[in-house]
């Protein structure tokens, strides 16, 4: 029982492992002025693939959610987005719901 445990930790690390150095590449990518930083029209081109895969072409819907994102991965909100904050997951939205009136 523990060998089979042990086994799929290693398989769970090594995905994690995978995971990460692909979005490092990623970021790596994206950071065309070599700065360690993503500005936001560097993460910019990261959505724009992201709305033709979901065919979002409305220019509106698309700064918005381009400032959305943004926001919730610049995590000490100094306008810029590090490796750090681009690999770690995005912070969830403070908007609240309102209930539904029944």
């Amino acid at each position: 029982m523990k060998k089979i445990s042990l086994i799929s930790l290693s398989i769970l690390l090594l995905t994690s492992f995978a995971s990460q150095a692909s979005k490092a590449e990623r970021f790596n990518k994206l950071d065309v002025d070599q700065d360690q930083h993503l500005s936001m029209s560097e993460f910019k081109v990261n959505l724009d693939n992201h709305f033709v895969r979901l065919n979002i072409t409305d220019s509106k819907q698309q700064n918005q959610m381009l400032k959305n994102g943004f926001k919730r991965k610049d995590r000490n909100s100094d306008g810029k987005i590090s490796l750090e904050e681009f690999t770690a997951p995005a912070k969830k939205s403070n908007k609240k719901t309102k209930p539904k009136n029944k």
